[in-house]
């Protein structure tokens, strides 16, 4: 299991209502590691943080080493160089039973990090822009990438007048203290007709095996768990029709490692520390995938995966799969 984050109690505010539906009555269903505990809304069902960090703890907590030196994204950047080296994105590839076509498409991904998948949409032709709270990341989209990303947490006031067809959001959602307003300024952002995509924590799998699930035994920047009925439901109140809902698990995420995944962290813990062996860790990777092609997607239909995977289209209809 992951070890706890202290947090400082001065920093943390009481959430005295829902903050994707507003209703004051709630469970405590379970209390983290961190010592924040976790309330279910009685109301529409939905899990968050009854303390949260206030935005002073969370800016320290995704100071620079967040994405480079963190036990989370250890060593992300070389990551994105390697997804922009190979030319594929698993999400992308997510995403393409659906949007085969990216010509021309105006995206904006909010936290896009480094912005290697935004890189490959414009490769694929997309009009691509960004938005991403951590400075050090947004350096590296800018220099490196030449992308155009705003340094900032998300605001729909730095996007009057735009309107994009496509909007990313990938394990973002579960980060932002208040979800109901951000799908409210997603929902006006979009062009009639526009794809919404995104990911998060899926908290079904929570409710199969408790606390031993990694999603509440780390990610201590998490402030909302969605299950899939409730990630349906309001999205389809802000008249979205889901076109595709599934749960999938990484090879990284099991709630307990097997023995191979321990060997291949450890090793890569080990071989991290030196940039020469991680270039060359890259350049392997690159070998495997041009000789066995990319890797098959894992889905699970039952929602019993890690995270949840939704692409919903704006204004057609708005009905529910679940």
């Amino acid at each position: 299991m992951a070890s706890s984050y202290s947090w400082n109690p001065l920093e943390l505010i009481e959430e005295t209502c829902c903050p994707l539906c507003g209703h004051a009555s709630y469970y405590k269903i379970f209390t983290r590691a961190d010592k924040l505990p976790l309330h279910e809304c009685t109301d529409c069902r939905f899990v968050y943080l009854g303390l949260r960090p206030n935005e002073k703890a969370l800016d320290r907590y995704y100071a620079d080493q967040y994405f480079d030196n963190s036990a989370t994204y250890q060593h992300y950047f070389d990551y994105a160089q390697a997804v922009t080296d190979l030319g594929y994105c698993p999400r992308i590839a997510r995403m393409k039973p659906f949007v085969e076509n990216w010509h021309n498409k105006r995206v904006l991904e909010i936290g896009c990090a480094a912005g290697s998948t935004l890189k490959l949409l414009e490769r694929m032709g997309a009009r691509v822009r960004g938005i991403e709270i951590s400075a050090q990341a947004v350096t590296i989209a800018r220099d490196h990438y030449g992308l155009d990303v705003l340094h900032s947490p998300f605001n729909a006031g730095k996007f009057i007048g735009e309107q994009f067809d496509i909007l990313l959001l990938f394990d973002v959602l579960e980060h932002l203290p208040h979800p109901g307003l951000v799908l409210d300024d997603i929902q006006a952002l979009l062009a009639p007709g526009g794809i919404l995509v995104l990911t998060v924590p899926n908290f079904n799998r929570f409710d199969q095996v408790g606390a031993k699930w990694r999603g509440v035994q780390s990610y201590w920047e998490h402030l909302h768990y969605f299950r899939a009925e409730v990630l349906s439901r309001c999205l389809t109140k802000r008249n979205f029709t889901i076109t595709e809902m599934h749960s999938f698990t990484g090879a990284a995420q099991e709630d307990i490692p097997n023995t191979e995944v321990r060997i291949r962290a450890a090793r890569n813990r080990l071989l991290g520390q030196k940039t020469l062996c991680r270039s060359w860790i890259r350049r392997l990777r690159k070998a495997k995938f041009h000789l066995t092609g990319p890797p098959d997607l894992p889905i699970s239909s039952d929602f019993n995966g890690m995270d949840l995977f939704c692409l919903a289209q704006k204004g057609v209809g708005g009905e529910s799969l679940l």
